[in-house]
């Protein structure tokens, strides 16, 4: 149950990061297909997991009329259908991939030294995120297989999402500390990874950084502290 609410807390403030993330970019004035859709798809999927552990949370209650959560749940299934559905917006984000030097150049943190992943193999792992595209970028292999096209633009939101909240840490903020924000942010790198698995693993016989990153998330340690911790700051504020 604690790793159910710590998972859709990392998801809730990821996703909100995202949206004002786009949102700020759109009012002035850039054009952002490829991060319209990865909102889009993300966000949407996302949501539909949260309700559904929301239901599970809710038991037999989650069914009822007398709650929310079943209209929650009925509703958020639309995001994946109504104005384009999640494969559309995974073609579009593949096609408008501007290629991988204009892609770094766009990201918010540039380098892999941020706050509380120095030295870490969280920050191996990013510095191989973007290694993979680099090199999944250069290939045409997207065009003749459908379904590894899908998988490169799961990683591509992936690093996108990964990216948006490792620049939130140090801003400055009342609702979310820097020390929440660091340890949310190792939480939240494990869900990409696991969530990406299946897209992942397509990659991975056609770049050889995807097997690195596979191999050391198998590394990765502290997932039971950090959700511990994580549950317990946020049962401090109930």
């Amino acid at each position: 149950m604690q790793e159910k609410i710590v998972r859709n807390w990392v998801w809730m403030n990821a996703c909100r990061l995202y949206v004002y993330h786009v949102s700020k970019s759109k009012d002035a004035g850039k054009s952002m297909p490829m991060e319209s859709s990865i909102l889009k798809v993300f966000i949407s999927e996302v949501g539909e997991d949260v309700s559904k552990d929301v239901i599970q949370i809710f038991g037999g209650y989650g069914f009822m009329r007398e709650y929310h959560v079943e209209r929650m749940f009925r509703d958020l299934k639309l995001g994946t259908i109504g104005g384009g559905t999640s494969e559309i917006q995974r073609s579009i984000i593949s096609s408008t991939f501007p290629g991988f030097e204009k892609f770094q150049s766009g990201l918010l943190t540039k380098e892999s030294a941020v706050s509380g992943w120095v030295g870490n193999t969280e920050e191996k792992i990013w510095d191989l995120l973007l290694k993979s595209i680099e090199n999944l970028s250069s290939g045409n292999f997207r065009k003749s297989h459908p379904s590894k096209e899908f998988a490169f633009a799961d990683l591509v939101s992936l690093v996108t999402v990964l990216d948006v909240f490792r620049n939130s840490i140090h801003s400055v903020s009342g609702w979310y500390s820097e020390e929440s924000k660091i340890r949310d942010s190792k939480i939240l790198l494990r869900m990409l990874i696991h969530r990406f698995f299946s897209s992942l693993h397509k990659l991975s016989d056609s770049e050889q950084s995807i097997k690195e990153i596979i191999q050391l998330v198998l590394e990765l340690r502290e997932e039971e502290s950090l959700v511990s911790d994580c549950f317990a700051e946020l049962e401090g504020k109930l």
